[in-house]
């Protein structure tokens, strides 16, 4: 009789037979076989189990934290608790900072400028600042434009005017 445990870790399905040995009686040439591991290494399934259930605690540890705190990010439709936390916790005190360019820069997201002479031009991102906060704030902007109308429309006329995705 065969024992079927079945795993879904990220994203891949393994199943191995418990209370079987292989014929040689070595329980690991069945678990080789049975989970698909780096190098062959049974115990990587098990690490990588305890990581993801580490990880969604420490999510629901976030949520929990972040629906206490109930900061003004989190009413932005699209942006959810563990988004609005990256958020929160890149800026940290908003009133450090002087003015909404200074967190524009902060951030990294604003546009480089070019200048000489007479001639001025701007450019891409200067990416200069907090990588986290840009990916946060990057990523919750894709979400903010599908759920709110006046992002949505503001996002389809730069797109008609040539602008890229992510402008």
């Amino acid at each position: 009789m065969k024992n079927i445990i079945g795993l879904d870790i990220g994203g891949t399905k393994c199943a191995t037979t418990l209370g079987r040995i292989s014929e040689s009686g070595d329980i690991t040439i069945v678990a080789k076989k049975s989970f698909p591991t780096e190098k062959g290494n049974p115990f990587g399934v098990i690490e990588e189990l305890c990581k993801t259930i580490d990880s969604i605690l420490a999510e629901e540890k976030i949520e929990s934290i972040i629906k206490e705190l109930n900061p003004p990010t989190l009413s932005i439709k699209g942006i959810g608790p563990i988004s609005c936390a990256g958020i929160i916790s890149e800026f940290g005190d908003m009133s450090r900072f002087k003015s909404a360019d200074a967190c524009v820069a902060f951030a990294g997201i604003e546009p480089s400028i070019s200048e000489s002479g007479i001639e001025s031009h701007t450019g891409r991102m200067v990416k200069h600042g907090s990588g986290h906060l840009r990916y946060h704030l990057l990523n919750a902007a894709d979400y903010v434009f599908m759920h709110e109308p006046l992002f949505t429309e503001f996002y389809y006329k730069k797109r008609n005017e040539g602008k890229s995705h992510r402008v």
